[in-house]
């Protein structure tokens, strides 16, 4: 008597079902151990979804603020409540600037993270270098990691004006910074079911997916499934290129990255109109206390060298520089400071990571020296332009 088709097909199934969970397994294996040979694109969201749980993981939710730093020695970040004494501003942001904190700011500084100096230490951030070369003066930086333009207006009001600035330096990155001004009006305006930085930590559509998408977020072959999926909608397959530079250094690029954020830096688009919204109200906000507002706009790495790679490269900061002007802002567009120093063949950002790396940030602090000693002439600086970069 012949056995059911189905009987015989069962051992073959699950053979089939072990040989590619086998492969699969191994596949993302070889990926942990030499993560170099995933594609550009895949690396770097990789490495942004390690930053993300660890940048809002980290934060104390505020029904004002979306969040704020969790003060040093706190347990959990937990939301404070109605009793609890609100945290200072030399508490949230002291350990990131000079000792000791001052009664009074001549600088005060709001961002994200570039505004923070992230991934570098202390001593490297290029608000603490530019502290330094101004001796009778003071800068402290404010900036919150991962934050919205929104969040810097409220910080600047609730933390910076009580130190008396004489200039307000709004920093303004357009590779995060529309998007970011849109998911934040998107908070404000929702039932606020999920506090800010639990949405942002998941993200909007992890947040209501479950534990499976978190976890399949932390899969390498994942990722780069993902990664191959959204370039080939782009038509943008493989786009990723790795810069060697004559220092012996390398930089990797993703033009399909400065392309999506170039579509929404558009002045047509909601999210630049909003930016704009919010810059005009700091600006107001400033000049009534006496401070002047400065906009510094920071470029993102693939703006700086894939022009010498690549046709027809989008600019971030121009459309906003273009407005800036228009409107009569006080500004510092990076972007051509960091273009001239590249030349060098020296990396002025992380291989992976977006933000400007040692050298990047004293370059930072070197242009925006020169900018107050070209535009406010009260500000005497001990060390001459161009003494900031090693």
């Amino acid at each position: 008597m012949k056995r059911p088709v189905f009987r015989d097909l069962v051992p073959k199934i699950v053979l089939l079902v072990a040989s590619a969970l086998l492969s699969l397994s191994l596949a993302e294996a070889v990926f942990w151990v030499f993560p170099g040979l995933l594609p550009e694109g895949t690396q770097a969201k990789l490495h942004w979804a390690g930053q993300t749980g660890r940048i809002y993981g980290s934060r104390s939710a505020d029904p004002h603020f979306g969040y704020l730093p969790t003060p040093p020695g706190s347990i959990h970040p937990d939301s404070a409540t109605s009793e609890a004494r609100p945290p200072s501003a030399e508490e949230l942001w002291g350990d990131r600037n000079i000792e000791p904190w001052p009664d009074q700011a001549d600088i005060v500084v709001v961002g994200n993270s570039m505004a923070y100096s992230q991934e570098v230490d202390r001593e490297e951030a290029w608000t603490n270098l530019l502290d330094r070369a101004l001796p009778r003066s003071r800068v402290v930086t404010l900036g919150l990691i991962g934050g919205s333009p929104q969040q810097y207006l409220r910080i600047y009001e609730s933390f910076g004006t009580p130190l008396r600035p004489k200039v307000l330096l709004f920093c303004l990155f357009p590779g995060n910074d529309p998007a970011d001004a849109l998911a934040f009006d998107a908070w404000l305006r929702s039932d606020r079911e999920l506090d800010y930085p639990t949405l942002r930590g998941s993200g909007y559509r992890s947040a209501s997916k479950g534990w499976a998408h978190r976890i399949l977020r932390k899969s390498r072959l994942f990722a780069l499934v993902d990664e191959l999926r959204m370039s080939y909608r782009e038509g943008n397959l493989f786009g990723g290129k790795t810069l060697h530079l004559a220092s012996g250094e390398r930089v990797q690029l993703v033009s399909r990255f400065l392309h999506g954020a170039a579509w929404r830096a558009r002045p047509s688009r909601e999210e630049f109109q909003m930016v704009m919204e919010i810059l005009e109200e700091t600006r107001r906000s400033a000049e009534a206390r006496g401070t002047k507002c400065v906009v510094l706009l920071f470029p993102t790495k693939e703006e700086i060298y894939l022009p010498g790679l690549e046709e027809n490269v989008p600019s971030l900061t121009g459309p906003f520089a273009s407005k800036l002007a228009e409107r009569g802002f006080s500004f510092l567009d990076l972007s051509p400071v960091f273009r001239e120093r590249a030349t060098d063949g020296r990396a002025l950002f992380f291989e992976v990571d977006g933000h400007p790396n040692r050298l990047g940030y004293a370059l930072v602090a070197e242009a925006v020296l020169a900018y107050l000693v070209d535009h406010a002439p009260e500000f005497d600086p001990l060390l001459p332009a161009g003494a900031l970069v090693p």
